[in-house]
């Protein structure tokens, strides 16, 4: 595939199904998946770094969908939406040692993206309530099943080493500190959509933020969105008052690159073109690179 980095990314799925959405555990051994290979939508695991040739092993079989895979960070429980119990989604957790599950939320609505608080004693989510077409962010704790609305008007989040979230309206990417509840801008856009914003892991020595863009009306149905082609991009904050972020296009346009998702010194992200997961070296990208010229042209 065309690429902007000087060596290509690296393909960790390989399969006639459709491959996408990955999920990571923090020592960056261990990866979830969703998959098509079994006929529908289930959650698949696959180790990383390890020398041989390792299968990846199916977890969830259910006929319905099962989507949005979160590891926790020694990779032993796994949470995900499954449209088992509710057709709009509902958010289960699985012990991926005993194989024991919990479902977490009920049918009142339609529950997508869960992803671990730091101290693993909660999750937070997207819920979109009947009849509404946007969705708040929610944090609902593991033990006593208490539920708190947090943000508004969220169609993707993250969180960052420190605990913040990173969240996108379309147009946005946003940080929320829920220590200072305060809320500073990152990025804005006149046209287009910016999605699934992700911050570097505390091991990267990589820029602050990387998203999903989608600029053209690709499929000429008179609207962007998620059908269209994306790209990725990162962006690092100005280290001086007065010095714009610098902004990179990381993957060419047209091969509907998404879902971005950092470990290590890696960019995990879901090519929705040819229906796999791949990652990119961060690194190797910023030696080679160094301005949003360079990068362009090579991505383009």
């Amino acid at each position: 595939m065309p690429h902007a980095l000087g060596a290509p990314p690296q393909r960790l799925t390989s399969h006639p199904a459709f491959d996408y959405q990955s999920a990571i555990s923090a020592d960056g051994r261990i990866m979830a998946f969703v998959s098509h290979r079994s006929g529908n939508a289930d959650i698949w695991i696959q180790p990383l770094g390890t020398t041989g040739l390792t299968l990846p092993r199916q977890i969830t079989s259910h006929p319905a969908n099962d989507l949005d895979p979160a590891l926790n960070k020694d990779g032993t429980r796994l949470l995900y939406v499954s449209h088992k119990s509710d057709p709009r989604g509902d958010i289960y957790l699985l012990d991926l040692i005993t194989r024991e599950e919990r479902r977490l939320t009920d049918l009142a609505n339609a529950d997508t993206l869960p992803q671990w608080d730091p101290k693993e004693q909660g999750m937070y989510y997207l819920a979109t309530a009947p009849l509404t077409t946007s969705s708040t962010l929610h944090w609902k704790s593991l033990d006593d099943a208490t539920d708190r609305q947090i943000l508004t008007d969220v169609r993707s989040y993250s969180l960052d080493q420190e605990g913040r979230i990173l969240y996108s309206d379309g147009t946005h990417i946003r940080r929320w500190d829920p220590r200072t509840q305060e809320t500073t801008s990152l990025v804005g856009i006149d046209s287009g959509l910016i999605l699934w914003p992700t911050a570097p892991s505390p091991s990267a020595q990589s820029p602050s933020l990387f998203f999903a863009r989608y600029d053209e009306d690709t499929n000429e149905d008179g609207l962007i969105d998620t059908d269209d082609e994306s790209a990725l991009w990162m962006m690092q904050e100005a280290q001086h008052p007065q010095q714009p972020p610098s902004a990179y296009q990381l993957t060419p346009a047209g091969r509907f690159d998404t879902y971005p998702l950092s470990s290590g010194q890696w960019i995990y992200f879901s090519e929705l073109q040819s229906g796999d997961v791949f990652r990119l070296n961060v690194p190797a990208f910023l030696n080679n690179y160094s301005s949003l010229e360079d990068a362009q042209k090579l991505a383009s």
